[in-house]
């Protein structure tokens, strides 16, 4: 079994903490060993949807430790473009605390948006 918390690293200079606009912007480079990969596909690997999903909710337990504890649901969620491994992805967090909801957009190294999601907390 694949345990999220251990397996997405991040450069040790990257910042969680959300900005006045409630936004974090955050640099992850998708590494070719990701355990995701596995078998999904041989020899044309690509990302599978559920390994952004473990992701985000990674990335916003780290703003938010809370996060974690609390049962979210997701609102959106759009895959336009594959992700390989080594692709660098941008990923743009904003949490919109009105509607107690979460919402990530990444761009690969392309500037082509590969995904957005929408966590909502219930």
């Amino acid at each position: 079994m694949i345990n999220p918390e251990n397996i997405f690293t991040f450069n040790a200079d990257q910042s969680f903490a959300l900005n006045a606009d409630n936004e974090v912007h955050i640099n992850w480079n998708v590494p070719k060993d990701l355990p995701y990969f596995e078998g999904h596909f041989p020899g044309n690997p690509v990302l599978p949807a559920v390994a952004l999903l473990d992701l985000s909710l990674v990335i916003a337990n780290r703003i938010d430790s809370k996060v974690k504890s609390m049962f979210l649901t997701i609102k959106s969620s759009k895959f336009s473009e594959v992700i390989r491994p080594e692709d660098m992805l941008s990923v743009r967090v904003k949490r919109d605390s009105a509607n107690q909801s979460w919402s990530m957009d990444f761009t690969n190294q392309n500037d082509v948006i590969v995904s957005k999601l929408v966590f909502q907390i219930t």
